[in-house]
């Protein structure tokens, strides 16, 4: 379930950053290794030497920061969604939101020129994309639904969706593209998912 899915981002955090501490005493650089080993690459040939990172790129994150505001979301907006939909319908959401992201972020830096110069490197962490997935899932299902914000008051559900939307579109060109598409693909599976189920086809089952 929400709480398990969260617990278990935190897990991988804890222990991808005790390797680096002990690594650092050991005055060894592994850490920085083991976290691209878990990394998505958009390189088609790195990627078939790693295709679990299609996988295990939604559970690791880079700061402190970073994995606080994607399980903040995660938390916020799963709430809503299993109370729409129900419990066993969360992880699917998630796995298949992430991978949705991930699978696009790797179209868009095979096909666009504009990554030529940074393919080969190129990789991709973080929760963003599966969170992203649940976000847009909650905001399509109950779109009017309100959540209190700090300066903001309550806002509808389905406005802070569309800000998120937006600025990852506008950010796209201003670094980290390859999270940013990711986010946006995630995004987008999530939409998707809400409107086959309305429509009677649960992907979470297929």
């Amino acid at each position: 379930d929400l709480i398990k899915l969260i617990l278990v981002n935190i897990a991988v955090f804890l222990v991808i950053n005790l390797v680096q501490l002990v690594l650092f005493f050991a005055q060894k650089q592994g850490a920085f290794e083991l976290t691209h080993w878990l990394s998505l690459y958009a390189s088609f040939p790195k990627l078939a030497h790693q295709p679990w990172g299609i996988l295990t790129y939604m559970f690791v994150h880079e700061s402190f920061w970073h994995i606080l505001w994607n399980m903040l979301g995660l938390y916020w907006f799963g709430q809503i969604l299993q109370d729409m939909i129900g419990k066993p319908k969360l992880l699917p959401l998630y796995l298949f939101g992430g991978i949705f992201g991930g699978l696009l972020y790797i179209l868009f830096y095979n096909i666009f020129p504009v990554f030529n110069t940074v393919l080969g490197s190129a990789t991709c962490i973080g929760a963003s994309a599966a969170v992203m997935a649940v976000v847009l899932a909650a905001a399509t299902i109950a779109p009017n639904m309100e959540l209190m914000l700090f300066l903001f008051g309550s806002v509808k559900i389905k406005w802070i969706a569309l800000v998120y939307v937006v600025l990852d579109i506008i950010n796209i060109q201003n670094g980290n593209a390859g999270g940013h598409i990711a986010h946006l693909g995630g995004a987008l599976f999530g939409f998707i998912f809400i409107k086959q189920l309305q429509n009677g086809n649960d992907l979470s089952k297929s």
